[in-house]
């Protein structure tokens, strides 16, 4: 089996790791199997999925019905127990992640405050401030495409930073 590790940039689309479009670059093992199959692995999947969704709820572009339902499940959450957490209808919610209602800025920063407050702790190397940014925040259309960039140290699995952005 044969281990790539170095300069291993990976592109998942909106349909893979949880809903959100996210481009790894240093990040992932890719491991050649006996009949020539490529497989995609990552370290601390946990870490990096909090990472990724606290970046994403700090990037001012507006949230889209993937996004939500990726947000949601990075928080580990079912439908109905992330919808009474931030205070609205569990119908209402399913009809944001199927895209079939949208938000306004008051529900939407909401989602994000939760969001941030549930996995802030999770996501080593990501900066939060609190609520307050987030609730400042004006709110615009565009790609919430996070990138995310992990330089591992000497092996060790605490050795990690993360630096997350928008990605161009």
């Amino acid at each position: 089996m044969t281990i790539a590790r170095d300069s291993l940039i990976h592109c998942f689309d909106d349909d893979a790791l949880f809903g959100m479009p996210v481009t790894l670059v240093d990040a992932v093992f890719c491991e050649t199997d006996e009949d020539g199959e490529e497989i995609y692995t990552f370290p601390n999947a946990d870490e990096l999925t909090a990472a990724v969704a606290l970046a994403r709820v700090l990037i001012p572009v507006r949230l889209q019905a993937a996004d939500v339902r990726g947000l949601r499940k990075a928080c580990g959450m079912t439908a109905t127990a992330f919808a009474k957490a931030v205070g609205m209808n569990p119908s209402t919610l399913s009809r944001i992640e199927n895209d079939a209602q949208g938000m306004g800025d008051y529900l939407e920063k909401l989602i994000r405050i939760h969001v941030a407050e549930t996995l802030a702790t999770s996501a080593p190397g990501v900066a939060y401030a609190g609520a307050r940014d987030i609730i400042a925040m004006h709110l615009t259309t565009g790609t919430g495409r996070v990138r995310v960039t992990i330089r591992r140290g000497h092996g060790a699995a605490d050795d990690q930073h993360y630096t997350l952005g928008r990605a161009a």
